[in-house]
C-alpha cells in the first residue's frame, strides 16, 4: 500500500512559497513523485528551485 498526499497549492501559490522559502514546496520538489502533471507545472517549479 502506498501513501498519497495531495499538493494543495495553485501554481501561483507554489511559486510564491518557493520564492519566499516556506511551506512544503521545496521538500515536495526534492522528495515528491509526480502522479499527474498539468501544463508543465511541476517542471516549471523545478526550474525555479
Amino acid at each position: 500500500m502506498r501513501r498519497v498526499e495531495v499538493f494543495p497549492y495553485t501554481l501561483a501559490e507554489a511559486r510564491e512559497a518557493l520564492k519566499e522559502g516556506f511551506g512544503v514546496v521545496p521538500a515536495a520538489l526534492r522528495e515528491g513523485r509526480v502522479l499527474f502533471e498539468r501544463e508543465g507545472a511541476w517542471e516549471g517549479l523545478r526550474r525555479l528551485a
